[in-house]
């Protein structure tokens, strides 16, 4: 706080806790096989041309290629059957959506090899960039090179003769150019650093006598260790180097050969060393036969690596494991054949030259590649793509076009059970294909049964879509373009991105049309859709006289009676409020729990419940009738507070949609009167 002692007005500017902002409502979430693209990754696209240079196979211009496929990017997986990931996407962005994440699961493994350090444990993973067996053709070479060189760079050794001055701070040297300001020198007896340099005066921390002087020994000390290097090339920070050097004290008296590590270098050639590993030996300036200048030689390595088909090879020379040196190998590394990933398990290596890379002629294969084949796919995989679905935070929609057609009720329940742990996101589930079936075994009816959603945290669609079969060619005889059936999903996921952007997530996403389609699967009337709709199933519809597929249906696979939770704009509104206030009140946690910050957040609820009522989305003619925030004491006794706890309560009246309007119309002697319920 600043102090005041002149009477006056003072002036100061108070942060507030800022405004609620509503979070996204309509990003997808992509699961399924694709042709191409990293496997367990999740990736954001944010359209279809996207998605078709990440996961789509660039095709020659064929004319024996279908016309879709010709000279693009080819996305649809057809042999031995079709998977629907590729067209439940394109559907997506066909019908509004925006924005989404895809995450392909697939069965195929890159060869990959493991670059060992001297302990032996692994330091880096070399992974086939293609997918499959032609990756077992890669060799990897890994062999030690020393960008000083075998002969290293030795330590500047200069000497003087002092010509006046002896015995004091300032002296008169001979060459005039010997020493620069930063240097440790000596006269034999006395050390001392050299503070200013003009001509051939030299001024020095402590008095020094003559005739000779000389650069004084490299010694360990609490501090950093600084000398001047007569050549820096190849040395950079970073750089791990070997000294060799020797060490007169009498305890060692004989040559040895430290690894120490760069930590700086000035444009004077001084050098700097990192504290780890530290420098225990005294290395001798002498210059003498006996006790040789140190040499420093880096430590790096270097990586050959050669494809046969296409024929390619690169080297990659001088590269380093310190994240400091500029050719740190994950960063320097930029190969077209393999990726330079980082070991599954950090190494625990803490010393040299066990952390230096082993050289090896070629490395041994540690994974051999393996074509994909979505059709082993199992429950355990898209379990698995699930879990890492979780950690992508702004996922709102999560499909998997592929889920009905492999082991639905798991792969669906999983789904279910994903949105319900993580409450931010909701499931679209597709029918089943073939369900000509209403009821009884095998039916769309049954698959309801089996995809029941607490809390109604997911929708169940039906039937298929008819779409243009993009394998489709033209001949004599076949001049009709050929439909294919597929899962409605990502159309559906699509239709709520559209419906969010252009009233809002309170808008029932339904009676709406399905954009890019022609048909449907099957075709019902009111009568068959009836008991489908009350049970929780959303039925696509086409209506006499109209060619358009609509969506007829807003409800969720919750328990239908529990009316909380049965409509699909309620349960997405209601996950709209809950992320956009933790989001939004983030900021109070750690705060003081008293009353002002109690009256603060009550503030900030209250302003942003009030634009959702304003937008449409909460029912009462005033916002006191749509909404209530309440934080008080009887929330929050002292004992709640002592346990670092504040509650508050809120209660939304959320907007229905009219699903069924009923017309009265009844005579009467003026004529006919209509009345609306």
């Amino acid at each position: 706080m600043p102090t005041y002692d002149v009477p006056g007005v003072y002036i100061e500017e108070v942060t507030g806790p800022g405004v609620i902002t509503g979070v996204s409502t309509s990003t997808a979430g992509f699961i399924g096989p694709a042709l191409n693209g990293p496997i367990g990754v999740a990736q954001q696209i944010t359209s279809y041309d996207d998605f078709l240079q990440q996961y789509g196979v660039l095709q020659p211009n064929d004319p024996n290629l279908p016309p879709a496929a010709r000279g693009t990017y080819w996305p649809y997986i057809t042999s031995p059957r079709w998977f629907y990931l590729a067209h439940g996407v394109r559907s997506f962005f066909q019908n509004g959506g925006a924005l989404a994440y895809v995450l392909r699961v697939g069965t195929a493994k890159n060869t990959q090899w493991q670059v060992q350090n001297q302990k032996p444990e692994p330091v880096i993973l070399l992974q086939a960039q293609t997918e499959g067996v032609v990756g077992d053709n890669i060799t990897i070479q890994v062999a030690d090179v020393n960008y000083t060189g075998a002969a290293g760079v030795a330590v500047a050794n200069p000497t003087a003769t002092v010509t006046s001055g002896g015995g004091t701070t300032q002296l008169t040297i001979n060459p005039a150019n010997a020493f620069l300001a930063g240097d440790n020198i000596t006269d034999g007896t006395t050390t001392a650093s050299v503070t200013n340099v003009q001509g051939s005066v030299i001024t020095v921390s402590a008095p020094l006598a003559g005739p000779n002087l000389r650069i004084a020994d490299i010694t360990p000390g609490p501090g950093a260790i600084t000398f001047r290097m007569a050549n820096t090339t190849g040395l950079f920070a970073g750089t791990v180097v070997q000294i060799t050097g020797f060490d007169p004290t009498p305890a060692v008296n004989k040559t040895v050969t430290p690894y120490v590590v760069i930590q700086s270098i000035d444009q004077a050639g001084f050098v700097t060393l990192a504290g780890t590993p530290a420098l225990t030996n005294t290395l001798s300036m002498a210059g003498t036969a006996a006790q040789p200048v140190p040499v420093l030689v880096s430590q790096e390595f270097s990586l050959v690596i050669t494809q046969p088909v296409p024929a390619l090879a690169e080297t990659w020379n001088y590269l380093s494991l310190n994240p400091l040196h500029p050719n740190y190998v994950f960063s320097a590394v930029q190969s077209a054949i393999v990726d330079v990933l980082p070991p599954v398990a950090p190494p625990t290596a803490n010393t040299y030259p066990s952390l230096l890379v082993q050289a090896s002629a070629a490395l041994p294969i540690t994974q051999h590649g393996a074509p994909d084949d979505p059709t082993l796919l199992t429950y355990v995989d898209y379990t698995n793509a699930l879990n890492i679905m979780q950690d992508v935070e702004n996922v709102n929609l999560l499909v998997i076009p592929d889920a009905s057609t492999t082991d639905y009720q798991n792969i669906q329940n999983a789904m279910i059970d994903s949105c319900l742990l993580k409450r931010d996101r909701f499931a679209i589930l597709d029918s089943r294909p073939g369900a000509q079936q209403l009821t009884g075994p095998g039916s769309i009816d049954e698959q309801r049964q089996n995809v029941e959603a607490e809390d109604g945290f997911a929708a169940l669609y039906f039937p298929w879509l008819q779409v243009p079969d993009p394998t489709w060619q033209p001949s004599a005889t076949n001049v009709i373009p050929a439909t294919m059936l597929i899962p409605p999903s990502g159309a559906i996921a699509g239709v709520y991105a559209n419906v969010d952007q252009s009233v809002g997530v309170h808008k029932a996403p339904a009676n709406t049309p399905v954009l890019g389609v022609v048909g449907l699967e099957r075709k019902l009337s009111d009568r068959q859709q009836g008991p489908l709709n009350l049970a929780g199933i959303d039925v696509l519809r086409i209506f006499p006289g109209s060619g358009q597929v609509t969506v007829w249906g807003a409800r969720t696979t919750g328990d239908p009676n529990i009316t909380d939770w049965i409509y699909v704009n309620v349960r997405r509104l209601m996950i709209y409020i809950e992320q956009s206030i933790e989001v939004g009140i983030r900021w109070a946690v750690f705060e003081p729990n008293a009353l002002p910050l109690w009256q603060k957040l009550k503030r900030t609820i209250t302003e942003f419940l009030t634009r959702v009522w304003r937008d449409g989305a909460l029912v009462g003619a005033t916002a006191a009738q749509a909404f209530y925030v309440r934080i008080d004491e009887a929330l929050n006794p002292p004992s709640t507070q002592a346990l670092g706890r504040l509650y508050i309560e809120i209660g939304v009246a959320p907007v229905r949609p009219a699903e069924f309007i009923i017309v009265r119309i009844g005579l009467w002697d003026g004529g006919t009167q209509v009345t609306e319920s």
